[in-house]
C-alpha cells in the first residue's frame, strides 16, 4: 500500500500534464502503433486518441466499448485480445522475414 501511495504522488502531476509530443513527432512514427483507449476514458477524450490515430503512418486505433482509462483492469479479456492480434499482425522472424 505504502509503494502504491508513493507512486500515485511521483506520478500525479506526469499524468495531469499533456503529452510533449508535436504533430511532427507523431508523423515521423515509423513503427507499426497501436493506440488503445476505452470509450469511457475519463481522463483521455477518444477524440484526442483519434486525432494521434491520423497523424502516426502506422498506426491502428482500438476503442473498447464500455471500458474507461484503465480498461486492462475493466476489460482484460478484450485488451489481451487486442493486443495480442496486433502482436501476432506485426511479429517479424528472428531472421526479419
Amino acid at each position: 500500500e505504502a509503494w502504491w501511495r508513493e507512486y500515485h504522488c511521483n506520478m500525479a502531476g506526469t499524468w495531469a500534464a499533456a503529452l510533449p509530443y508535436t504533430d511532427a513527432d507523431l508523423r515521423g512514427v515509423a513503427t507499426p502503433t497501436l493506440l488503445l483507449v476505452g470509450d469511457r476514458d475519463e481522463f483521455v477524450p477518444v477524440e484526442e486518441v483519434l486525432a494521434m490515430y491520423r497523424m502516426i503512418p502506422e498506426a491502428q486505433l482500438a476503442v473498447v466499448p464500455g471500458a474507461s482509462h484503465g480498461f486492462f483492469l475493466d476489460r482484460p479479456a478484450a485488451f489481451t485480445s487486442v493486443v495480442l492480434d496486433f502482436l501476432a499482425r506485426h511479429e517479424q522472424s528472428p531472421h526479419g522475414d
